[in-house]
């Protein structure tokens, strides 16, 4: 029986060997570093991918804002303010980011009257952008509307503070066909003058008229101030001016005349006030 024992304990060697060899020449294991990289790798790649994607349908989003501003802007120009709502409207929808549509937006609900929109389509407007000028402007135009003085004169204070001239070409289309040159200064003085700050309202006009040595508009309330102020001369002067520029402006000759009588010029007050009559 001997034998058999031994060769039952060769071959339990023999399988016992052939176990751990098996065992010794598995698969090793991947790193759980070298893992963890490739999901990491992986998750970058996506995010990149879903970045450009994400930019690519904001720049397309942002045209088709575009679009729609540069529709109702045309409706704007044909007097048809509520299409015009309605484009500038679609394109917030589009980029609600969008300043100058909520600036062109509350322009039109102005248009309508409905100051209180427009006020708050230009606050948000600012709200987006800080440093429009044009927004403080248009606010202010609303302000006024609404017999706020003081909100206007500081809305305009901001506008003209912010470098506001038409004839920059980094301004919008818009903007230049909007207003004159001077136009900003020519507003601000108005509502000094219906404040009684008549020196203010001077030094407005002055400046508007610096800007815009046509601006027949300027010399007419600038005389108006003068008059106030009793200085007759200077009214005289200014409404002389208005005449040239206008020669059909019944207003002036009619004020003028008024100015003369004030300073005992009988025959000079006459002349304009038959010369305003005849142009009614």
């Amino acid at each position: 029986m001997a034998p058999y024992h031994r060769i039952y304990r060769v071959v339990l060697v023999l399988l016992l060997a052939a176990f751990s060899g098996c065992r010794d020449n598995k698969a090793p294991d991947i790193p759980a570093s070298a893992a963890t990289q490739d999901d990491q790798a992986k998750t970058e790649l996506d995010d990149q991918v879903k970045t450009e994607l994400d930019d690519q349908a904001k720049t397309e989003l942002d045209d088709q804002a575009k679009t729609e501003l540069e529709k109702g802007q045309e409706f704007f120009l044909r007097v048809e303010y509520d299409t015009a709502i309605a484009c500038y409207t679609e394109a917030i929808q589009l980029n609600p980011d969008y300043a100058e549509a909520y600036e062109r937006r509350g322009k039109a609900y102005y248009e309508k009257r409905n100051y209180d929109q427009a006020i708050k389509d230009c606050n948000q407007a600012i709200r987006l952008k800080p440093d429009y000028a044009l927004a403080y402007y248009s606010r202010g135009v609303a302000y006024k509307q609404k017999g706020d003085m003081r909100r206007a004169l500081a809305d305009y204070d901001k506008a003209i503070s912010l470098g506001w001239n038409p004839a920059k070409t980094d301004q919008d289309d818009q903007a230049k066909t909007e207003l004159k040159k001077g136009d900003d200064f020519y507003k601000r003085g108005k509502a000094y003058y219906e404040k009684g700050e008549l020196d203010k309202a001077i030094k407005d006009w002055t400046e508007a008229i610096r800007l815009d040595p046509d601006y027949a508009k300027a010399y007419a309330h600038r005389a108006l101030a003068y008059s106030r102020k009793g200085e007759h001369d200077k009214a005289i002067e200014d409404y002389t001016e208005v005449i040239r520029l206008d020669p059909n402006y019944a207003r002036a000759y009619r004020n003028r005349g008024y100015v003369y009588r004030e300073k005992g010029d009988l025959q000079k007050a006459k002349a304009d006030l038959e010369k305003a009559r005849s142009l009614r």
